[in-house]
């Protein structure tokens, strides 16, 4: 069966590939090459750290370790062709909160770590708290770190490799912006999946409800490191340090002149997706003054981040749910369409288990004669 794929992104790229696996041709419609999708706005650090928590939603929790299973273990086979994928120690800083919590990023608490048991972890205590500038106007002071390995995977090797992998498999790549979902009814395919990310509210703003924009915005510097490699983070922003050069991440960054939610009465032009020179300043400050202090705080050497060497800014705007992913069958005329998005700053961690299970239920209705031959 000819299926179309919309977005470009990991999450259209894994269903690509897991739609050719299943025996189908398959054509990609973007208005962005790989490399500039959100998705290559991220250096991919691919750890479970959910929202969502086992007491809250036990079957979401559950089912999405089972996908960040799935994910790493597809990385890790693909790595052995193609070395884009490393382990680096990694040191995510927090504080206690007024409840007397200790937290990480966002609120995400200390303790769920062990719920998730994806790799052992230390505590370390941090004998003088070491203040951090979040935002302009938001100083948090840390005060412990949790030292862990993560797998770190390289987006700017790793997705010109699989478009590669893809072509060589058939996969047409064919540039193509959606204004409406006019556009995409005239598409010559009975059968779409939908992985647009945040473009999806705008249209189709009956699928997916409560879904809020995640800005991002990443430095990348290329040079030559000797080990170690590893990554210090610590709030809103981050450093690692690997062997072809520095990734330097903003993160979770809110708008100063809305909220989230109102956003969702917005028009998709109103997004800031280019780089702002104020996330900039906050990633200048933090990888040249707070990260040095952070990596000695836990025993490291860190030797200055020469941020003059900064070969490109992404930003990027990702598309996030607390209930999960959308992962659906719905309608658009005789069209049969399949949405694969909402994973929003997880695409990279359960993309491609959570892409096999939107294809399963394809394959499932196409056996069941839900989906006529063409």
């Amino acid at each position: 069966m000819r299926i179309g794929v919309l977005g470009s992104g990991i999450i259209g790229l894994w269903t690509a590939y897991e739609l050719v696996q299943n025996g189908h041709e398959v054509t990609i419609y973007s208005n962005l090459p790989v490399t500039g999708t959100t998705s290559a706005s991220a250096v991919a650090v691919v750890t479970p750290l959910f929202p969502w928590s086992l007491e809250q939603n036990p079957r979401l929790f559950n089912t999405s370790l089972r996908w960040f299973r799935e994910t790493l273990e597809k990385f890790k086979e693909m790595n052995t062709h193609c070395d884009f994928m490393n382990v680096v120690p990694s040191y995510e800083f927090g504080y206690v909160d007024e409840h007397g919590v200790e937290v990480l990023e966002k609120g995400f608490p200390a303790s769920r770590l062990t719920q998730l048991n994806f790799a052992p972890t230390k505590m370390i205590s941090i004998e003088t708290p070491i203040t951090v500038t979040n935002e302009w106007e938001q100083l948090v002071d840390v005060s412990f770190a949790i030292n862990f390995d993560a797998d770190m995977v390289d987006t700017q090797i790793f997705l010109p490799y699989l478009k590669n992998e893809l072509e060589q498999m058939g996969v047409e790549f064919k540039l193509r912006d959606f204004k409406s979902t006019l556009d995409i009814s005239l598409l010559p395919h009975q059968v779409l999946f939908n992985c647009l990310g945040i473009q999806s509210h705008f249209l189709f703003s009956d699928v997916g409800p409560e879904m809020y924009p995640i800005r991002g915005q990443s430095h990348f510097i290329i040079c030559d490191n000797e080990p170690p490699y590893y990554g210090v983070a610590s709030l809103h922003h981050a450093v690692f340090r690997h062997k072809r050069g520095f990734y330097l991440g903003s993160y979770f960054l809110e708008e100063t002149k809305r909220t989230w939610r109102d956003f969702m009465s917005e028009n998709p032009k109103d997004l800031i997706t280019q780089p702002t020179a104020d996330e900039y300043l906050l990633t200048k400050k933090f990888a040249t003054e707070t990260y040095l202090k952070l990596a000695r705080s836990v025993g490291l050497d860190p030797e200055s981040v020469p941020f003059e060497k900064i070969l490109r800014v992404n930003a990027g705007i990702r598309p996030f749910r607390v209930e999960g992913p959308v992962m659906e069958r719905s309608q658009l005329g005789s069209k049969f369409l399949y949405h694969n998005f909402g994973h929003g700053a997880h695409g990279w961690t359960i993309g491609y288990g959570a892409t096999r299970e939107v294809v399963s239920l394809f394959m499932e209705d196409k056996d069941n004669g839900k989906i006529p031959k063409n």
